[in-house]
């Protein structure tokens, strides 16, 4: 990390200037449009132009340049499979297993603060160079739309872009016969569980 990526991370640049010995520039091109003494020209968040070091079309005066010959420029990475938690349900006790009872777990988990959780998760993303999340949403509370809300604002706040699978559940949210079930549980529970029950939308 030079300099000037150091002053990049302290305030935002309204033109920066993106240097590496090797820019990958578009995947469909043989070679994935490979670039050697790369420069990237960025005003106001938005890519202008891309060339080699030397073109005075990739120069500004007022540029923030970060990189250098030591780096290698790609294009924004994807992360397919994403549930928003950084943390992860195996450290919070929720050991992998069939989808029925691994969703309980999740229930049973602490109550973290989902925006909080989300923003650790994409910080730690970016910082990989991942720029696009598939988030499949598993709440701790499917009934609670604030977590829901909570959560996608942590992807505007952070500039990640998404897209958001919402969790829909239409009926046996506890397994295959949830009538059979709730029957079955301590009173308790069973007051407990319908707390969490969902509204069959075909019915």
């Amino acid at each position: 990390m030079n300099e000037g990526t150091n002053d990049l991370i302290g305030r935002d640049a309204a033109v920066l200037r993106v240097r590496g010995a090797l820019a990958f520039t578009d995947a469909t091109k043989p070679g994935a449009g490979a670039l050697a003494d790369a420069a990237i020209l960025v005003r106001d968040g938005k890519i202008v132009e891309v060339g080699v070091a030397a073109d005075p079309a990739t120069a500004d005066p007022r540029a923030l340049e970060v990189g250098g010959e030591r780096y290698l420029i790609i294009p924004g990475l994807v992360n397919a499979h994403s549930h928003g938690r950084r943390l992860g349900w195996f450290r919070l006790g929720a050991a992998d297993d069939a989808p029925e009872p691994w969703i309980c777990q999740i229930m049973a988990q602490p109550g973290l603060d989902p925006y909080l959780d989300t923003v650790y998760q994409n910080l730690r993303l970016i910082a990989a160079g991942v720029t696009r999340v598939l988030h499949s949403h598993y709440p701790r509370n499917p009934t609670d739309l604030g977590e829901t809300e909570a959560t996608l604002r942590a992807y505007t706040d952070t500039g990640l872009r998404v897209g958001f699978a919402a969790s829909l559940f239409t009926r046996n949210f506890f397994s295959y016969d949830d009538t059979a079930f709730l029957k079955i549980l301590p009173e308790n529970l069973r007051e407990r569980a319908a707390h969490t029950q969902v509204v069959d939308v075909a019915s």
